[in-house]
């Protein structure tokens, strides 16, 4: 059952195509550049899964340290 707080398809597109135009930049960087010229409302976890899912970046999140 779909969800109102889910993606839908038009928004992962708009991500992947904004992400397309800015490939150096980082999904944190870019989720804040798509919130600034008002492409889409959406979180920079989300931005991450987008483009993890389409192979695009391996790991959103750091590996915890080891220390301690």
């Amino acid at each position: 059952m779909p969800r109102n707080h889910w993606l839908e398809p038009w928004e992962k597109r708009a991500i992947v195509d904004f992400a397309r135009q800015y490939p150096l930049e980082g999904y944190r960087r870019l989720t804040f550049m798509i919130l600034d010229r008002d492409v889409v409302a959406v979180s920079p976890y989300s931005t991450c899964r987008v483009l993890r899912a389409v192979g695009w970046i391996e790991r959103c999140w750091p590996k915890p340290a080891r220390k301690g």
